[in-house]
């Protein structure tokens, strides 16, 4: 297992405490505004990187919810497995 950097643990982190808060995994926009990086760019980097490392399982695209949390920092295992929902409520099969 690579190591992580101290930003990719925050990254990580404010993503595991999100999902336990929202049920869903932030957007990149709110990863943004959460660390004041301006660039979307930027912080798809650091999630490619957590994708990269095994910590993370990117869904559709990296702007999705549905980026899945495999492994918590200390590596042990991630949040439960999301249930994606179409728009009316039920789920996608």
């Amino acid at each position: 297992m690579s190591a992580l950097t101290p930003r990719q643990v925050e990254v990580l982190e404010f993503m595991i405490e999100h999902f336990e808060r929202h049920g869903c995994t932030p957007t990149l926009r709110e990863l943004c505004l959460r660390f004041s990086v301006a660039s979307t760019n930027s912080m798809t980097g650091i999630v490619h990187q957590l994708a990269d490392k095994g910590f993370v399982r990117l869904g559709g695209s990296a702007t999705s919810r549905t980026t899945l949390v495999l492994r918590r920092p200390d590596g042990t295992r991630g949040v439960p497995r999301l249930v994606r929902l179409d728009v009316v409520g039920g789920p996608v099969q």
